[in-house]
């Protein structure tokens, strides 16, 4: 396929995800109208739900309802006034098909435990957000969080996930773990956020280490913007980074929309600009995703997405493209399964992988608070 029948196949894609409607993830704020902020206490989403996104949770989402005992609450994860908590744990089964041999394995995809301290409400409150596994317990985000200041401002102190995009559950998509913000990379910092009515943006200044020690005086800048008019979400992101010989620039413009009542679509496009200011080598890179989310019943959501990546626009035949088809089920309050179905193109040897095609269904259990 040459580069400019996929540059027009890569456009049609984006303009079909710009036409249809989603749920929440970014699917789910787009078919409620809400902001992440409505349902997650991080401010640009992910991480612990709010009371309103619990009680989302276990009264709008699930399909089949359990009635509980008589006197028992449903379990919202608020402690008391000053203290609640949430958690996510996600195991899977993936079976992969590919050239270089077939695999089947069982894994701990996330295990994470969030707790939330009101220390002034609606005003001061601290976060923090260990995950627990895979591998050995680490600190995804802990920052204090000063919020409905003056201006509709609020400000973040402390390790978080910079803003940067779309902010989807799959870190594989390569809008992703192509760009680096991602839920594997926090960093620490400062983020001030503005949200004056339609508008909300989000500035944050950051070590640009990935969480690792920082070792130079650089700093990370990122910037996400959105425009909210019902049923339409649209906005642009640009981040600039360096470490070591080498400077990164990227920009990005995101959009999405609520097609009909139950379908919603989304998309990104993201330009990266990489330089060795060593040895003067400038690499350019092209990077979009598109998705589709379709409502079918109350608690089922069929997905759809296109992944894109040109790692050097210079080169010819080192693009990378993958289709993901979906079914997910909110079955019960606290539990959500999906399927997955997976393909994978790449040219060989591209990212270490030998391989050309690569296949993969994948189980999923999700269970939240």
């Amino acid at each position: 396929m040459n580069r400019a029948f996929r540059l027009v196949l890569l456009c049609a894609s984006a303009a079909l995800a710009a036409l249809t409607p989603a749920h929440a993830e970014p699917y789910m704020a787009l078919r409620t109208g809400n902001s992440c902020a409505s349902c997650h206490t991080n401010q640009t989403g992910g991480g612990k739900r709010t009371l309103f996104g619990a009680l989302y949770g276990l009264e709008d989402l699930p399909a089949w309802p359990m009635t509980l005992p008589e006197g028992r609450a449903p379990l919202d994860g608020t402690l008391n006034n000053w203290l609640s908590i949430g958690a996510d744990y996600r195991g899977l089964n993936a079976s992969r098909f590919a050239d270089s041999g077939n695999t089947n394995s069982f894994a701990t995809q996330e295990g994470n435990l969030y707790t939330d301290f009101t220390l002034l409400p609606d005003r001061l409150r601290f976060y923090a957000d260990v995950q627990l596994a895979p591998g050995s317990a680490s600190t995804r985000e802990m920052f204090a969080l000063i919020e409905k200041l003056p201006g509709r401002l609020y400000v973040k102190a402390g390790r978080f996930f910079a803003p940067y995009g779309w902010r989807l559950q799959d870190d594989t998509a390569f809008i992703r773990a192509r760009t680096g913000f991602n839920f594997q990379s926090p960093d620490d910092g400062l983020e001030i956020g503005w949200n004056p009515g339609r508008l909300t943006s989000s500035l944050a200044i950051t070590n640009g280490a990935g969480g690792t020690t920082d070792d130079n005086t650089n700093k990370r800048v990122s910037l996400v913007s959105f425009w909210t008019w019902a049923p339409f979400r649209a906005g642009f992101s640009l981040a600039s980074n360096r470490q070591g010989e080498v400077s990164s620039k990227l920009a990005a413009v995101h959009w999405g929309a609520q097609m009909a009542e139950r379908l919603v679509v989304l998309a990104e496009f993201d330009a990266g600009r990489d330089e060795n200011t060593t040895t003067g080598v400038t690499t350019r890179r092209l990077i979009a995703f598109a998705e589709a989310d379709l409502l079918v019943a109350k608690g089922w959501n069929l997905k759809g997405s296109f992944d894109y990546h040109d790692p050097d626009t210079s080169e010819s035949g080192d693009e990378e493209n993958r289709v993901t088809l979906g079914v997910e089920c909110f079955v019960t309050q606290h539990v959500q399964p999906r399927l997955i179905w997976r393909r994978t193109d790449r040219p060989p040897e591209v990212h270490g992988v030998t391989f050309e095609d690569d296949r993969e269904i994948i189980l999923e259990l999700h269970i939240f608070l």
